[in-house]
């Protein structure tokens, strides 16, 4: 019987990281009204932002499923997700809400997560905690594993204004689920692939990454095939990553940091931003307030882990 053991993989840690400081970067506005050659420089790092979430949310769904062979797993599990997702989720909000919204309906804005908008992303892992007895039933019937993948194909035919307004993204999330059901050692075999391959692989899933690029942004495509390419990308993007060396930061705080830099950034980009591109050049400002939040937040987090560790084991998931 499998266990929860051998959950962690720092190659998986490391690109989860890199994903991280992608998102903190993608949220960074462009804040000049000339939409010149920097503007399309922007626009890149948003195309690139847009690979950056399918590849969490698989990672995500393959992470949860990837040991499960029993429902006794499947609601260890969930009761863990209680104090990873449930808790930070609310405590976030509320904070957010106190602080950073004229409106303080502490109720509305954890139901719609107005106060905190890029934790939409932490509201639909909770709902598949929710449901995920039945996402087991699911996964252990090969029949209704057909009948998911063909359901799921319609979205070929489904338009959204972007990717996260088609909600293909909670798609993705089952993907990965039934990869880790399906292929629950992938990532120690990545982990143990020859020197000569990891090149191979990283190197041709990053011009597979690139190429698929330049055609989705030289050609007029629907959102509807659009949501797939960059359910693609994302698995380029994870693969292109994996072998690459682990962040000296990431490496020295064993990865705790991540998902509290991904909880306090949001507010963070949109308060240095607002300050430094009166200053700089749009290229500029975006790269040094990326800079900046990375910093203060690890700082921020580092203070507060060395002075009320219990405090920021319960805002950080107990990480």
């Amino acid at each position: 019987m499998l266990t929860l053991k051998r959950e962690r993989s720092r190659n998986l840690d490391n690109v989860k990281w890199i994903l991280t400081l992608l998102i903190v970067l993608y949220h960074i506005s462009y804040m000049d009204v000339n939409q010149g050659n920097d503007y399309l420089f922007f626009m890149f790092i948003k195309n690139f932002g847009d690979c950056v979430v399918p590849a969490f949310t698989l990672i995500s769904g393959y992470l949860f499923w990837r040991n499960v062979d029993s429902m006794q797993v499947v609601k260890t599990k969930m009761y863990k997700r209680i104090y990873t997702l449930l808790i930070p989720y609310l405590l976030w909000n509320i904070i957010n809400s106190l602080m950073f919204r004229d409106n303080i309906d502490i109720l509305h804005n954890i139901i719609f997560w107005d106060s905190s908008p890029h934790f939409w992303y932490i509201f639909m892992l909770i709902v598949y905690a929710v449901i995920a007895p039945v996402l087991y039933y699911v996964y252990k019937r090969n029949v209704l594993i057909v009948f998911m993948v063909i359901s799921q194909l319609v979205y070929i035919f489904i338009k959204g204004d972007n990717i996260l307004h088609s909600r293909f993204i909670w798609l993705l999330y089952t993907w990965g689920g039934l990869c880790g059901v399906m292929l629950p050692s992938l990532i120690d075999k990545m982990e143990k692939t020859s020197k000569d391959n990891k090149v191979y692989l990283a190197c041709g899933s990053v011009l597979l990454y690139l190429l698929l690029g330049v055609f989705m942004s030289g050609n007029d495509i629907s959102m509807g095939l659009k949501v797939w390419l960059y359910a693609v990308r994302g698995i380029l993007l994870i693969v292109g990553m994996f072998w690459l060396p682990l962040l000296p930061f990431g490496k020295m705080t064993d990865f705790k940091y991540s998902f509290w830099l991904f909880a306090i950034h949001y507010w963070l980009d949109a308060y240095v931003e607002s300050i430094l591109w009166r200053h700089f050049p749009p290229m500029q400002y975006q790269f040094l307030t990326w800079m900046v939040v990375i910093v203060i937040g690890l700082i921020l987090g580092a203070v507060i882990y060395r002075f009320m560790p219990k405090m920021f084991g319960v805002l950080n998931g107990n990480r």
